[in-house]
């Protein structure tokens, strides 16, 4: 290619680049957590010290990741499973809690002191790290630890049946407040008879776990908590599940009403400091729709997240593009519609995670999805069975872009946070190592899961040559343009990988080398930009390439 040929090729690569810089293009580290059995995590924080938190259920013994093994002997039950890491992902610590029956954790939040508040539900009686015994089958069961995840106390919560906890949120008065799904009577821990089957159960404790009052809200048949958010007026907002009609604490009819389908609607209730409720909105289509994540906004309306098998009709206003897509749904802060919007493919698109709102006002949803082949609104092709899929909104539901993050395997239960200009993802991961997966899996098998987390960045807060200091021994990085082969030159014998990724941040190529001199032949790969990721262990560089022809 001619010299003009090459200043042409970059204006051009360097505006489709920028048309494309809100999208967090450029990958900056991935980490794998887990033992030889399965982990799931379903709790992601962003930790005062810039650090992240990691929380969720593992059935391994005392083996990769992990420390410390189950309390049940024979590895067959899960036990609460919290891991710290430091701001690059790299693991600080790991506790395992639980007691000699079967624990599960949905929920974890850092507290005032720095250290934590564990939220689940346990079959387990006063056996391990649990002092109380059990109320029916399964109780509420959260933990308290300091900042260094040693643990400070436990209590148990709970009535004669089962009781399952899937959300809790610090209280506006540093207590906790703890939400699930009850089908217990009036007893234990538990003052009101139940509505139906099943109701939304919350309870509120001080900052010690020390109850001081609960409450149900349901109606004749089915209603599961799945979300909860601490709003600014003193009060709570309780997002989940409903298959009642009209009656109870209930005000608005089924909008399902597919009588071969498990029947489920939106539902959600405004209740004040006190529990008592202000006002209950249903939202759904003809058939199921599931909720799993609510928040207040920064203009005092809220965000909806979820799943929906509907078409159009009652609060659907978008038709489904395949056999279940993302749900999202604005309120006022009354709860009425603003407006609604459908995101999906032409597979399934399983559990919408955390439903975050952005600096810009806009909304970040991360889910799983099983559509194999780019359609409607997923831009890329899975590599793996089921790939965390992120779908990035401006603050009217238009969406802005969306990111398919590759594995080979199977992934699920997807958590996203916006840190700056990067987005921190956490899902929990079947695949080997491929896509942007750099670790094996714990289980050589690959037929159990482990924590994995990938950090993704905008362009403009990567380090580029003539921008930021090089690594101490690099001496140049060459030819830049380059055709059949890009060079990495260091002053001294270095043990470093060399990274080749495209403007999405999917890998191409890789070297290492523990010499003065590492090489990527690269004759095989189309011409455009790419960006060189060079790591020794403990400094990353990444730098703009760019292929000639």
């Amino acid at each position: 290619m001619k010299k003009t040929g090459i200043v042409i090729f970059l204006f051009v690569t360097i505006i489709l680049f920028r048309g494309a810089a809100q999208t967090p293009s450029v990958k900056m580290w991935d980490h794998r957590y887990g033992g030889t059995k399965t982990e799931e995590v379903f709790s992601l924080e962003h930790t005062r010290d810039g650090g992240y938190m990691l929380a969720g259920i593992s059935q391994s013994g005392a083996d990769g990741d992990k420390t410390e093994p189950c309390w049940d002997p024979s590895n067959t039950l899960h036990d609460y499973w919290l891991l710290k890491t430091d701001s690059t992902g790299v693991r600080e610590w790991d506790k395992r809690f639980g007691g000699f029956s079967y624990d599960f954790l949905y929920s974890c939040r850092q507290t005032s002191d720095d250290g934590y508040i564990l939220a689940g539900y346990s079959q387990s009686d006063s056996s391990g790290d649990k002092t109380e015994y059990s109320r029916g089958g399964m109780d509420f069961w959260i933990l308290k630890t300091d900042v260094s995840g040693h643990k400070l106390w436990d209590k148990r919560y709970g009535g004669s049946g089962e009781d399952y906890l899937f959300t809790m949120e610090i209280a506006h008065d540093g207590g906790f407040l703890l939400g699930g799904y009850s089908a217990s009577d009036s007893s234990g821990d538990r003052t009101q008879h139940t509505r139906g089957l099943g109701d939304y159960w919350i309870v509120k404790t001080d900052s010690l776990g020390n109850k001081q009052w609960d409450r149900r809200y349901g109606g004749s048949n089915d209603e599961s908590l799945w979300s909860l958010w601490p709003t600014r007026d003193g009060g709570y907002l309780l997002g989940g599940v409903s298959g009642s009609p009209a009656g109870g604490d209930k005000t608005d009819a089924l909008r399902d009403t597919c009588s071969a389908c498990y029947v489920a609607d939106y539902w959600l209730v405004k209740i004040d400091s006190a529990g008592n409720k202000e006002w209950d909105k249903t939202y759904g289509g003809v058939r199921e729709d599931y909720l799993y994540s609510v928040l207040q906004c920064t203009d005092g309306g809220f965000i909806l997240g979820g799943m929906s098998l509907s078409g159009i009709g009652f609060e659907k206003s978008q038709s489904t593009k395949g056999g279940a897509d993302y749900w999202i749904i604005k309120t006022d802060s009354l709860g009425t519609i603003q407006w609604d919007a459908d995101f999906g493919g032409n597979g399934n698109e399983d559990e919408v995670g955390n439903v975050t709102q952005t600096a810009d006002g806009g909304f970040l949803i991360p889910g799983s999805s099983y559509t194999a082949t780019a359609s409607g609104d997923k831009t890329e092709d899975n590599l793996g069975l089921e790939q965390t899929w992120l779908v990035k909104t401006d603050e009217d539901g238009t969406k802005m872009w969306d990111k398919t993050i590759f594995t080979t395997g199977h992934d699920e239960t997807s958590l996203a946070l916006e840190v700056g200009k990067c987005f921190i993802v956490a899902n929990t991961c079947m695949g080997d190592v491929g896509g942007y997966k750099t670790e094996l899996n714990w289980d050589v098998s690959q037929s159990t899961w482990d924590y994995w987390v990938v950090k993704f960045c905008d362009s403009s807060v990567v380090a580029f040559v003539n921008e930021s200091p090089d690594l101490n021994s690099l001496s140049s990085v060459y030819p830049n343009p380059f055709s059949n082969q890009l060079n990495a030159h260091f002053k001294t014998n270095t043990t470093v990988t060399i990274t080749l990724c495209d403007y999405t941040g999917k890998e191409i190529l890789r070297a290492k080398t523990n010499s003065t001199e590492a090489v990527l032949n690269t004759g095989g790969i189309a011409a455009g930009l790419y960006f060189l990721r060079v790591e020794n262990g403990s400094e990353v560089r990444n730098y703009k390439v760019v292929k000639s022809q």
